[in-house]
């Protein structure tokens, strides 16, 4: 896990060292163990790999900067810029490929030779021996960028899920690419202009990274699963590809169920085993619920007794407090647990330091839990932790994902098995009646549904917002086509793929190497998704189950008050509660200052008004307030500035 970026003229200019290291400070939090810089020189085929201090007596038109933070071969052997044995090819790399050990076997029976333990070296090699189909080798998550000083061509990747960040910019004399947005805000072409499309789609719609497009409107990200190559000869741009999608790697499940989960369990635990392959301290963020619990109970066995530590964000008095579930997991699993409380006070303290990671807008401060839970694992001393991200877009289990359910059981015709449904997850006469008008709303997409929710709730109210400016303008979004035969799958697919999980993972990446930790996540473990995708509905949700296959696979590991859960405890803040009490005078503040009663998006009396009713508690209007207020601390932090 690290910190890359890069500059490379096109037009033969020299690049300056110091926008390089600019940008490399930056972004020291991911790196903070060493850094190093190349810089090259094309015509002559001379290459410097130099220290902050030093500088290049090349004209160099291509600089690499790596921030390394040291988490497998610790040792200087695995620094990076890498080279191979010849220096014709070059790499800066951050992420993890987990079956790396696998992988370094296979590439020293053809013959290669290694100098170092790093997976780094494994994915040059590999890209050596097998060009861009390299990718489909490896298992993990990355972000890395190949130089091959011979054929003067640049060839990167993101991995399959957009777990590891990549953003670029350029133009037809300069392409550069960094793991975070404020490392190219160092490059002077670059215009701090925001991309109104993307302000559109957060106010309206509370909608990030649904697009290979930014807040900004000359940045862009390397979508999930696409590679790009750069000859520098020829091109002007980055030549993009899409390298993988889930709707060509589908397997071929068991039929039965039985079999269906015991597959399951399997690749769960070898995606837990190959994540906890690290040389630093490793730790588990317990939230109480079935993802982090399964993944505590699978990695027990490979630690050492006594040694599993896990971390926890607590909120005592709060209706979605998980502490009791936290405690006996604790106490069953006998591993090393430490939980802490947040209020409004400690988001007021930390509040200009979590925009400023994240680069971009987010769309709850339910982020800044997470923010607490690797700051807490940093300073205990644990540099990776292992999370649950992906279960619930791939599992079915978020509510929502019910009623699709349902709507696929009337639409096939179903009709016992889906009175066996309502009943089964209906408590009374009138939540059955609820769930019966719910199941048509399964037949909409995930968009239309977002949509119809506005009509009712003020948590999606938009008419503070000034729709003249917004009129003409619209972002460019993949379209969603109908892949799937299984609606439920089909509805997965949107959220896995477009509108939720790349926000998520954006967060918790920002999160984590803010507080320069590694964070892995075995439910996207890609063997592991290809095969949940190819199992039928009726495999994820039953008797009123979500992640039924989960909860059977795990009968024997996970405790059956976990197993038995039917509530989904989503994971928030007390935010509707601070913006009431510690955060209203910063609140009030930021709604009467003159740079927010200048800004075009909004009506500002209207949000003042909106902003009373919920001091009032009239309506918690916590969700629209937390975007109003993200986007004006994000526009004065990186647009109101000389």
């Amino acid at each position: 896990m690290c910190g890359i970026a890069g500059i490379v003229h096109l037009d033969n200019t020299k690049v300056d060292p110091c926008i390089l290291k600019n940008m490399a400070d930056t972004i020291s939090h991911r790196g903070p163990d060493d850094e190093k810089f190349l810089f090259f020189d094309r015509k002559k085929k001379r290459a410097l790999l130099l220290r902050r201090d030093e500088k290049p007596d090349i004209n160099s038109t291509l600089g690499f900067a790596h921030l390394r933070l040291s988490i497998i071969d610790l040792s200087s052997e695995a620094a990076q810029p890498m080279s191979d044995s010849q220096q014709r090819y070059w790499i800066i790399h951050n992420g993890e490929v987990f079956n790396y050990i696998e992988l370094r076997q296979e590439l020293i029976r053809k013959g290669y030779r290694f100098r170092s333990q790093s997976d780094t070296e494994v994915i040059l090699y590999a890209y050596i021996e097998w060009g861009e189909n390299c990718l489909t080798h490896f298992n993990g998550m990355w972000a890395f960028v190949i130089y091959d000083s011979h054929k003067k061509k640049l060839f990167g990747a993101r991995d399959r899920f957009g777990i590891k960040p990549f953003f670029y910019t350029g133009d037809s004399s300069t392409f550069a690419f960094a793991s975070e947005i404020k490392a190219l805000l160092q490059l002077p072409a670059i215009k701090r202009q925001p991309y109104l499309p993307a302000i559109k789609d957060y106010l309206y719609h509370s909608r990030v990274d649904t697009s290979r497009y930014t807040f900004f409107e000359d940045i862009f990200q390397l979508e999930p699963g696409f590679c790009f190559s750069l000859d520098l000869h020829r091109d002007s741009a980055p030549r993009l590809k899409k390298w993988w999608d889930i709707r060509r790697n589908l397997s071929d499940p068991p039929l039965k169920i039985n079999d269906a989960a015991d597959s399951f369990r399997a690749l769960l635990l070898d995606s837990i085993k190959i994540r906890l392959r690290s040389d630093v301290p490793i730790g588990i963020c317990l939230s109480g619920g079935l993802d982090s619990s399964a993944i505590v109970s699978l990695s027990n066995p490979f630690l050492e007794k006594g040694s599993l530590r896990t971390f926890s964000i607590v909120q005592p008095g709060h209706p979605f407090d998980e502490t009791y579930y936290i405690d006996r997991l604790i106490s069953h699993f006998k591993v090393l647990g430490k939980k802490k409380a947040i209020d409004g006070n400690d988001l007021m303290r930390d509040l200009m330091r979590l925009i400023k990671s994240h680069d971009e807008p987010f769309t709850s401060t339910s982020m800044y839990a997470q923010w607490k839970v690797f700051e807490m694992a940093k300073n205990c001393g644990v540099t990776v932790t292992l999370d649950g991200q992906g279960a619930d877009e791939s599992l079915g289990g978020y509510p929502y994902f019910k009623p699709v359910f349902w709507g696929e059981l009337l639409k096939n015709r179903y009709f016992l098995t889906l009175l066996r449904e309502l009943r089964a997850d209906s408590q009374s006469p009138l939540k059955f009646l609820e769930n019966s008008a719910m199941l048509f709303s399964g037949f909409l997409s995930h968009r239309t549904m977002i949509q119809l929710a506005k009509l009712k709730s003020p948590q999606y109210s938009t008419h503070w917002i000034n729709n003249d400016i917004f009129k003409n303008v619209s972002l460019p979004h993949a379209s969603l086509p109908k892949f799937f035969s299984s609606q439920l799958n089909q509805r997965l697919y949107e959220v896995f793929a477009y509108d939720g999980l790349p926000a998520l993972l954006r967060y918790a990446d920002r999160n984590s190497m803010a507080h320069s930790l590694e964070s892995r996540m075995p439910f996207l473990d890609y063997r592991l998704v290809s095969y949940l995708f190819s199992l039928p509905s009726c495999f994820k949700i039953r008797d009123g189950f979500t992640k039924y296959i989960m909860r059977k696979a795990l009968r024997e590991d996970v405790p059956s008050y976990i197993l038995q859960r039917r509530d989904k405890v989503p994971f928030l803040t007390s935010e509707a509660l601070w913006f009431r009490q510690e955060m209203k005078g910063l609140i009030q503040n930021l709604l009467h200052s003159d740079s927010f009663l200048s800004r075009a998006y909004i009506i500002p009396r209207r949000v003042q008004s909106l902003y009373q009713k919920h001091v009032n508690r009239e309506v918690d209007a916590s969700r629209p307030l937390w975007r109003i207020i993200n986007l004006e601390l994000w526009l004065r932090q990186y647009m109101d500035v000389a």
